[in-house]
C-alpha cells in the first residue's frame, strides 16, 4: 500500500485517500482501500485478473510497451547464466495465453523469443542486446545479472542465425489466392465460422446476363490478366516464325457485352488495362515489334463484393468497396445487392426457388425413368414468359437496326436536369455532376429508346434514364453526414467535407511546425482540431488515415510531424 500512494503522489500528484475494509468473520488481518475521487484504486485494476496483456498496453506505443514489459519480468522473470546453452532471460507463466502476449509485444523491438512448456526465453545474442536496450529490469540486483549476461552475450553469439534472420526480401505470390472453410465446388457458397456468407447471387446475374446477350464474354477477376483483357504477343509456330497479336476479353466482346466477376480480385496493374478501353474505347498496343490500336467499343458490367462482407448502411458505399476511384468513375451507374431482412420479399423468393427446384427434379425424373410421380404433381408448369432464344433475338434485333436520334425535347431534359445538379453543387460548393455523368444520361435515353425499337429518343425514355441515374447516385454518391449528392465519392473515392476537414487537419500540423517546432504533439493538434469545430473521433481517425497513407508519420510517441516530399 505505502508503494501504491507513493506512485501515485510522485506520478500524477494524487494523494489517495486510504480506508480501512470491515473484517469478515474468521479474518484477522486487516485490509485497505484506497480511493481517489470516491473510486477504488483496486476496482479499476480487475482487469489483471484475466493475467492477459491489457488491450490499452497492446494498442499504446513503444514507450508504455516497454515499461509494462520491464515490470512484467521484474515479477516473474529472472536471468540466468550458467555456461554455454545455459544463459538467457526467461519469464514463467501459468497461463500461456499471456506467454504469446508477450511474445508480440517483444517483436515490437524485433527480440526474437522462444516458449517452451510455461517459460518463455530470450536466448539470441542480438535479442539479449535489443532487451538490455530497450526494457531493462527495475531492481538493481536484476539488472546487474542483466548487465553481466549482455557484457558475455557476444562470445557466444550464434554461428547459424535464425531463419527469420537470414531473410532478405519477402517476395509475394503473383497469384493470392483465397481460403475458405467448406467450399461448394464451382458456386463458390462457402460456410466460414458457421456463417453462410459470400453471395448475394450478384454472379448469377451476370451469368443471366451473359446468356442473353447476343454477343458476350463472361470472365473472372481471379484468374484475368491485362494481357487476357486487351491483347497478347505470341510466336506464330505454323507460319513464318514471327509475333502475331492475340484478342483479349474486351476486344473479343467489341460490339457486345463484357462481364466481369469478381472485379476487386485483380491485381491493381491489370485492372489499369481497362481505363483506357472504358474511356476512349480503345486499346493501344506496343508488344514484340508491334505497334497498333484496337477497338473496344464494348459494354462492360462488373461485380464486386465488399471489403468486410457486407455493407454498413451508416457508411458511403464506395469506401467499403476496394476499387480505385480513377476507375470507378468510368462506370455510368452503379448498383448495390443488399441482403435486406425482409419477411415478405424472402418468402417469395424462397418459393420461387423452392418451386423451380421442384419442376427440374421432376423433368429430370421424368426423362431418365419415363414415369411420373402422382405425389409432386404439378398442377401447371410455370413456363417462361419470353425464353432466352427470343430475348437474345429480340436484343440483337435493336443492336442491328435501332439508332434513336435525339429529339429537341429530350435535350432539354437533359440539360435542365444535369444544370439543375450543377447549381445545388455550387450552392452547397462540392460537384454533385460532371460531364462523364452528363454522357452516362445521354447513353442511358439511347438505351431506353432502342429497348422500345423507337427512333427518336422521347420524354419517356430521359425520364427512365434520370430515374435510374438518381437512384444510382443516391446509392453511391450521397455523403451520410451531410445528406447530399456528392460526385467527389466516385472520382476522388473521399467526399468534399471529408477533403475539407483534412486540409483543415493538415494545416494546424503544418501551423504549429512552422513556429520553430519540427514535429506538433497530438494533443495540442486534437484540442486546437475541437476548438475549430471539428469532432475528436474524426480528427482521430483523419490522423490515423494520413499515417496510413504516409502523408504524416509519428517521429516519437505522441508526435506527428508531415511528410517531406522531394521532386
Amino acid at each position: 500500500m505505502p508503494k501504491l500512494l507513493k506512485i501515485s503522489r510522485n506520478s500524477f500528484g494524487i494523494k489517495p485517500s486510504v480506508e480501512k475494509r470491515k473484517l469478515a468473520k474468521g479474518r484477522k488481518v486487516q485490509l485497505y482501500y484506497a480511493i481517489i475521487h470516491s473510486q477504488d484504486v483496486a476496482q479499476n485494476l480487475k482487469f489483471l485478473k484475466e493475467k492477459r496483456v491489457p488491450n490499452l498496453v497492446l494498442k499504446s506505443g513503444n514507450k508504455v510497451a516497454g515499461e509494462f514489459l520491464k515490470w512484467l519480468f521484474e515479477a516473474g522473470g529472472c536471468v540466468f547464466n550458467k555456461g554455454r546453452g545455459r544463459r538467457a532471460i526467461a519469464l514463467k507463466a501459468k497461463n500461456i495465453e499471456l506467454l504469446r502476449d508477450v511474445q508480440m509485444l517483444l517483436l515490437r523491438f524485433a527480440i526474437h523469443s522462444r516458449i517452451t512448456a510455461n517459460a518463455l526465453q530470450v536466448r539470441g545474442e542480438k535479442d539479449i542486446l535489443k532487451f538490455a536496450k530497450n526494457i531493462g529490469f527495475a531492481s538493481k540486483k536484476k539488472k546487474k545479472r542483466l548487465k553481466e549476461l549482455a557484457k558475455d552475450a557476444k562470445s557466444f553469439g550464434r554461428f547459424n542465425p535464425q531463419r527469420s534472420e537470414r531473410i532478405v526480401k519477402i517476395i509475394r505470390h503473383e497469384m493470392p489466392e483465397d481460403v475458405f472453410d467448406i467450399e461448394v465446388p464451382k458456386t463458390k457458397r462457402f460456410i466460414a465460422n458457421c456463417i453462410i456468407s459470400h453471395n448475394t447471387a450478384k454472379s448469377k446475374t451476370l451469368e443471366s446476363v451473359a446468356l442473353i446477350a447476343p454477343k458476350s464474354i463472361y470472365t473472372s477477376g481471379k484468374t484475368t490478366s491485362s494481357v487476357g483483357l486487351t491483347a497478347s504477343a505470341e510466336k506464330d509456330e505454323f507460319g513464318e516464325g514471327g509475333w502475331t497479336l492475340k484478342a483479349g476479353a474486351l476486344v473479343l466482346a467489341s460490339g457486345g457485352m463484357a462481364m466481369v466477376d469478381e472485379f476487386d480480385k485483380m491485381e491493381p496493374e491489370d485492372r489499369s488495362a481497362m481505363h483506357e478501353a472504358m474511356e476512349q474505347g480503345t486499346v493501344s498496343i506496343a508488344k514484340a515489334g508491334i505497334v497498333t490500336t484496337f477497338k473496344t467499343d464494348t459494354s462492360i458490367l462488373a461485380a464486386a463484393n465488399p471489403k468486410y462482407s457486407r455493407f454498413d448502411p451508416m457508411l458511403n458505399a464506395l469506401e467499403q468497396v476496394d476499387l480505385p476511384p480513377t476507375l470507378m468513375s468510368r462506370f455510368d451507374i452503379f448498383f448495390l445487392i443488399k441482403d435486406v431482412l425482409d419477411r415478405k420479399k424472402d418468402e417469395e423468393i424462397a418459393t420461387f426457388i423452392l418451386k423451380r427446384h421442384q419442376e427440374g427434379e421432376k423433368a429430370i425424373h421424368e426423362k431418365t425413368s419415363g414415369k411420373k410421380l402422382e405425389e409432386i404433381e404439378i398442377e401447371k408448369r410455370e413456363e417462361e414468359s419470353i425464353s432466352p432464344e427470343i430475348f437474345k433475338k429480340y436484343v440483337s434485333f435493336a443492336r442491328q437496326s435501332i439508332f434513336p436520334v435525339m429529339t429537341d425535347n429530350a435535350l432539354k431534359s437533359i440539360r435542365e436536369f444535369y444544370l439543375g445538379l450543377r447549381d445545388v453543387g455550387r450552392q452547397d460548393n462540392v460537384y454533385t455532376a460532371t460531364h462523364r455523368q452528363l454522357e452516362a444520361l445521354v447513353r442511358l435515353s439511347e438505351a431506353s429508346a432502342r429497348v422500345r425499337l423507337k427512333d427518336f429518343v422521347e420524354d419517356e425514355d430521359t425520364e427512365r434514364a434520370i430515374r435510374i441515374f438518381r437512384a444510382s447516385l443516391n446509392e453511391l454518391a450521397l455523403d451520410k453526414e451531410t445528406g447530399r449528392i456528392d460526385i467527389d465519392l466516385i472520382t476522388s473515392g473521399q467526399t468534399q467535407s471529408k477533403t475539407a476537414l483534412i486540409k483543415k487537419i493538415m494545416g494546424i500540423i503544418n501551423e504549429r511546425t512552422e513556429q520553430g517546432k519540427s514535429q506538433a504533439p497530438i494533443d495540442e493538434v486534437l484540442k486546437i482540431a475541437i476548438s475549430e469545430g471539428i469532432d475528436e473521433d474524426k480528427a482521430v481517425s483523419i490522423i490515423s488515415e494520413l499515417k496510413k497513407k504516409g502523408e504524416l508519420y509519428e517521429p516519437a510517441h505522441g508526435w506527428i510531424k508531415p511528410t517531406e516530399r522531394k521532386d
